[in-house]
């Protein structure tokens, strides 16, 4: 199961939908692990702004992963979702429907704590993991502990994480 994260609406110099980093990266550890062992690959991810034309999350990584290599009949569309948690009820779905019972889930690190929360809550068996590491290691020095872009990106992701954890739990979701 591939979890999106967003993805890039056409503009006046890229005429088609495309991944969004992050969607990207994690469509890539997909790749990755369906090439090692090729199996059904779940992708989630429906329209946040119903009002936007154009594909779903799920319809922009499908066409990615075919244009990889992956086998059309591998790639199952779970679109209907805006969210995370509604990312592991639509997979629960599939997933019953098919008989499966567990799956590895691909998101990012620093997704994965939420969104194992939300596959546990839906009864989901799962191996996490996880598409990109803000860190592996501290190797640094001073000029580390300026303020720079890389810092915003890491607090601002894990900060949404945050939030998102307490929406979660204020909705009753886990």
């Amino acid at each position: 199961v591939v979890l999106s994260s967003g993805v890039l609406a056409p503009n006046q110099f890229v005429p088609e939908t495309r991944l969004e980093s992050g969607t990207l990266r994690r469509c890539v550890m997909g790749l990755r692990l369906y090439k090692d062992r090729p199996c059904p690959i779940i992708v989630c991810g429906g329209k946040v702004d119903k009002q936007r034309g154009g594909p779903s999350m799920a319809e922009v990584m499908r066409d990615y992963l075919i244009a990889m290599g992956v086998a059309p009949a591998d790639v199952i569309l779970e679109d209907a979702s805006t969210d995370t948690f509604e990312n592991a009820a639509g997979a629960k779905a599939i997933l019953d429907e098919r008989g499966l019972h567990r799956v590895v889930l691909v998101t990012d690190a620093t997704h994965l704590y939420r969104a194992g929360l939300c596959f546990q809550q839906q009864g989901i068996d799962f191996v996490p993991a996880g598409a990109h590491y803000f860190s592996s290691g501290y190797r640094g020095n001073a000029s580390d502990f300026l303020p720079d872009v890389e810092g915003l990106q890491t607090t601002s992701a894990v900060l949404r994480e945050v939030v998102g954890l307490a929406w979660n739990k204020l909705r009753g979701r886990y």
